[in-house]
C-alpha cells in the first residue's frame, strides 16, 4: 500500500486529531495544522512522519506558507481534510454581525483559503482527495447554513477540478449528539 501525505486542518482535537492519529497508524505522513501546533505534538508526540504546523485558516498568507512548507518537506499532498470549523449557538437575533462573520470566516473562507493553495498541485498531478467535514448543531436550523455552505462552495471546485476525473467531492455532515 502506497504511503499518503495528509494535510489536516483543525487537527488539535476532535475528528481532526483522530484522523491524524489513524493516518499515522497507517504509516502515512501527516501535516497536522492547528492554531497551536504544540497541542498537536502533545497529543501525537514527535514523529518523523508528523509535521505540526501553525495555521489560522482565515489567514490566506499563513495558509500559503503552511502548504509551501509541506511541499518542501514531503513534495506533495495526497489528501486534504478541511476539518477546522467554528460554531455559534443561539437565536439569530442574539448573534452580532461580527459573530456571524467570524463563523463564515472560518467555515467558508478558511476552507477556500486552504483548498485554493492545495488544489493546483493535485490538478497538476491528476491525483488527490479533498474531504470537507462539518457538524450540524441540532439547536437552530438557521446556523446550518454556514456548515452547509462548505459543501455548496466546494462542489463547484470538485466539478471543475474533476475534468480529468481525479477528484471526488466528499462533503460529509455528521449529526450532532443530542443531549
Amino acid at each position: 500500500m502506497k504511503s499518503l501525505v495528509w494535510f489536516i486542518t483543525g487537527a488539535s482535537r476532535g475528528f481532526g486529531l483522530e484522523i491524524a492519529r489513524a493516518a499515522l497508524e497507517r504509516r502515512d505522513s501527516v501535516v497536522a495544522a492547528a492554531r497551536d501546533p504544540k497541542v498537536v505534538e502533545g497529543a501525537l508526540g514527535q514523529r518523523e512522519q508528523l509535521m505540526a504546523v501553525e495555521l489560522d485558516v482565515t489567514d490566506e498568507r499563513q495558509a500559503q506558507s503552511a502548504v509551501s512548507a509541506v511541499f518542501e518537506r514531503f513534495g506533495q499532498i495526497d489528501v486534504l481534510v478541511n476539518n477546522a470549523g467554528r460554531g455559534l449557538l443561539g437565536a439569530v437575533e442574539e448573534a452580532s454581525a461580527e459573530e456571524v462573520r467570524s463563523v463564515f470566516a472560518v467555515n467558508a473562507d478558511g476552507l477556500l483559503n486552504v483548498t485554493r493553495m492545495v488544489l493546483p498541485s493535485m490538478r497538476a498531478r491528476r491525483s488527490g482527495r479533498i474531504l470537507n467535514l462539518s457538524a450540524v448543531g441540532g439547536f437552530d436550523a438557521e446556523w446550518r447554513i454556514s456548515f452547509s455552505s462548505m459543501g455548496l462552495l466546494t462542489s463547484p471546485f470538485a466539478k471543475r477540478g474533476n475534468e480529468g476525473g481525479f477528484l471526488e467531492s466528499n462533503s460529509t455532515t455528521l449529526p450532532w449528539p443530542s443531549f
